[in-house]
């Protein structure tokens, strides 16, 4: 244990005074366990909380997912067929989001297969010091860029030359760009 007061280090946990400054430990020693207790129940409490908050969420679900029983009528059927239509549409929405999704994870799959190991310079420093990233935001061109990094967007045709790119008129959103420093 520590005095408080004078911050005398390594007291026996049963002194009652400090040998230092002679301060009595007793009431110190005492605070100090009302705030473990303190500490343990507001745990509790919000253990506590956290079960109140979660069956209540569960009783909300489950009251919102319980669907009446109906008599059936043919408007009840009607009604019945429209629903179901319209989560087969919903199916197939889905779908396709998920064939979108599937194209572009195979896109950024090949874009990070395409990474390079980043080479050391003569000196040993990363050239990652000579260089930036630029990740294209929409609307902006090869121009705009070399005006951003280099005050003249006459160096768009560096920049090109940097990046292997097929066609440097077209860069999209998305796209990663080297820049040299």
């Amino acid at each position: 244990m520590e005095c408080p007061v004078c911050h005398q280090s390594d007291l026996a946990k049963e002194a009652t005074n400090c040998p230092k400054c002679e301060s009595e430990l007793k009431g110190f020693r005492e605070l100090a366990a009302a705030e473990v207790e303190r500490d343990k129940r507001k745990k509790s409490v919000n253990i506590l909380l956290t079960i109140a908050l979660l069956i209540g969420l569960g009783w909300i679900m489950s009251a919102t997912m319980v669907t009446p029983k109906f008599e059936k009528s043919s408007n009840d059927e009607v009604s019945s067929q429209e629903k179901i239509s319209a989560q087969a549409q919903t199916i197939s929405d889905l779908e396709s989001e998920k064939e979108v999704l599937a194209m572009r994870n195979n896109e950024l799959e090949k874009q990070v297969q395409s990474f390079e190991v980043i080479e050391m310079s003569e000196d040993g420093k990363s050239i990652e010091q000579d260089y930036l990233v630029h990740v294209v935001k929409e609307g902006e061109s090869l121009w705009s860029i070399a005006e951003e990094y280099h005050s003249d967007g006459f160096k768009h045709d560096e920049i090109a030359g940097h990046n292997d790119l097929s066609d440097p008129h077209y860069i999209k959103a998305g796209d990663t760009v080297i820049i040299k420093k």
